[in-house]
């Protein structure tokens, strides 16, 4: 039984039997099925969890970050890596600007 089904993705939190923790289940980049814990029993950290992981999934197959798959990388380092790429790119100033002013934002607002 699900908790929460993602409204544009086919993603999904449940809870396992005997377990008070949620789960995720989604689809990952190649089209496999993933199931993992988001590691809390609150509803609204595993839906943010859960979207963390389809936006990196979406980031890593549009060509926006590269992830190793030999290593985790967290949420603040990609977002630290996404600043410097706005930080070093010549066109757009103003738009960059404004774009590391709300990375910068939401990092400081989840602590990442």
């Amino acid at each position: 039984m699900s908790l929460y089904q993602h409204p544009t993705e086919k993603a999904f939190l449940y809870r396992q039997k005997g377990s008070k923790k949620i789960y995720m289940s989604y689809y990952d980049g190649s089209g496999k099925r993933r199931q993992k814990t988001t590691k809390t029993d609150d509803l609204e950290k595993a839906k943010l969890a859960l979207q963390e992981t389809l936006f990196l999934i979406k980031a890593e197959k549009s060509g926006i970050i590269n992830l190793n798959s030999n290593r985790t990388e967290t949420v603040g380092f990609i977002a630290d890596q996404v600043i410097k790429e706005l930080v070093n790119t010549k066109s757009g100033k103003k738009n960059s600007a404004d774009i590391i002013r709300k990375i910068k934002i939401i990092k400081a607002e989840y602590s990442i």
